[in-house]
């Protein structure tokens, strides 16, 4: 937020901000693939209890 004293100073100052602005994005985008895994995750999960829920009650309904 300091003013810019000399030309190297704004290129170090500019090359610090383009660095940070990259590891943001990669934040970013590490978290959108973890979301989008989890979801996957979580889609999984609800069909394997969906399958096992069915599985419960065909067995209950079935004479022993």
């Amino acid at each position: 937020a300091q003013p810019v004293r000399n030309p190297r100073e704004r290129e170090r100052r500019t090359m610090w901000i383009k660095r940070a602005l990259e590891a943001v994005q990669r934040g970013r985008d590490e978290i959108k693939y973890q979301v989008a895994l989890m979801d996957a995750y979580a889609e999984h999960l609800t069909v394997l209890e969906m399958r096992l829920l069915q599985a419960s009650e065909e067995k209950r309904g079935a004479p022993d």
